[in-house]
C-alpha cells in the first residue's frame, strides 16, 4: 500500500445472519444448555466454520438419524425437511428440533396449495439444493411438478397444462424469478405467481447491486456452498472486477489492496456479523501498518 490516501471500509447493512439463520442458530443453543446429547441431520446451515463451532461444543454431525440414542435432540436444517425424517424421530424416541425457516416452510404450503388447485407447478431455484429437496419430498408423487434451474433450463421448459403455478426458492435471484414468469406466461391461460424469495435476501441483493457500482473492491464473505453467497458475488462481480469470494481472512493477501481503496464488505445470510468484523479489522491494521 504506497499511498497517503486512507482507505475507506464499507460494511453492507444487511451483513451477518438472516432472521431465519439467527433463528436455527438460536434454537441450537437453547437445546445444548439441557444437557442432553445433541445430534444434528447434516449441516445446519451453509457456513463451515458455524458448524464447526458446534462441533466443539459437543454436537454430533450425522448422516443417518440415530437409532440408539432414545432422549437425544435431533436438529434438522433450516431449509427444511421431508415427512420421512419426521417419521423416523418419533420411531426412535428423538426429540425433534426443527428449524426449518418460516419463509422456507411458505414455499412447502403455497406448493402444495398450487398442485391441490390442479396447477401444474414449477419451482424456480437450484434443483438438487436442499431447500428445493424438502419441498419435493412433501408433493404426491405424481404431481406435475418442474424445477427451473438455469436459463437453458427455461429455454427447453414448455408447459404441459394450461394453468400454472409458480414459486420460488427463498434466496433465488428476483431477475431470474422474472425471467421465468415472463416466459411462460407466453404459453398458459392461467397463472398463480408468488414470489417468495424473502424480503432480506432481495434487500441484501439490491444493496449489493447498488453499492458495488460505487467502490474499487468487493469482498463477499460466506460459505462456498451458500446459494445466496454466490448469487451475491456474481451479482457484485456484474460491477466490480475486483470482487472477492473468501470464507476466512486467510484468504486474503496486503498485495491485493491499495490504501486509497474503497472497499464493500457483504456477507451470506448464513455468516454471522463477527466474521464480517473480522475482516474490517484485518483491513484496518493494514491501512494503519
Amino acid at each position: 500500500m504506497d499511498s497517503d490516501e486512507d482507505m475507506k471500509i464499507i460494511v453492507a447493512t444487511r451483513a451477518g445472519f438472516c432472521s431465519g439463520v439467527k433463528r436455527a442458530v438460536d434454537m441450537v443453543y437453547e437445546v445444548l444448555s439441557k444437557g442432553k446429547d445433541v445430534y444434528m441431520l447434516g449441516e445446519l446451515i451453509h457456513n463451515r466454520r458455524v458448524v464447526d463451532s458446534f462441533q466443539r461444543l459437543g454436537v454430533q454431525i450425522v448422516k443417518e438419524i440415530p437409532k440408539d440414542a432414545p432422549g437425544a435432540f435431533l436438529v434438522t436444517r433450516s431449509h427444511g425437511i421431508s415427512p420421512e425424517i419426521i417419521d423416523k424421530a418419533k420411531k426412535y424416541k428423538l426429540h425433534l428440533v426443527d428449524t426449518t425457516c418460516p419463509f422456507v416452510k411458505r414455499v412447502q404450503e403455497l406448493a402444495k396449495f398450487i398442485l391441490s388447485n390442479g396447477y401444474e407447478l414449477v419451482l424456480v431455484g437450484d434443483r438438487g439444493h436442499a431447500e428445493i429437496e424438502a419441498v419435493l419430498s412433501r408433493l404426491p408423487q405424481s404431481s406435475l411438478v418442474s424445477v427451473i434451474s438455469t436459463s437453458s433450463n427455461l429455454e427447453e421448459f414448455l408447459p404441459s397444462t394450461k394453468r400454472v403455478g409458480i414459486v420460488s426458492q427463498t434466496t433465488q435471484s428476483l431477475e431470474f424469478f422474472s425471467q421465468v414468469v415472463g416466459k411462460i406466461s407466453r404459453y398458459v391461460q392461467e397463472m398463480l405467481v408468488y414470489n417468495t424469495i424473502c424480503e432480506e435476501t432481495l434487500s441484501r441483493q439490491k444493496e449489493v447491486e447498488e453499492l458495488s457500482q460505487e467502490v474499487d473492491v468487493v469482498i463477499v464473505i460466506g460459505g462456498r456452498n451458500s446459494a445466496n453467497t454466490n448469487r451475491l458475488y456474481r451479482i457484485a462481480k456484474k460491477h466490480c472486477l475486483r470482487t472477492i469470494f473468501i470464507e476466512r481472512k486467510e484468504e486474503l493477501s496486503k498485495e491485493d489492496f491499495k490504501r486509497e481503496d474503497t472497499i464493500l464488505l457483504v456477507s451470506g445470510a448464513s455468516t454471522p456479523y463477527e466474521f464480517v468484523e473480522e475482516i474490517r479489522e484485518l483491513l484496518l491494521s493494514w491501512d494503519r501498518g
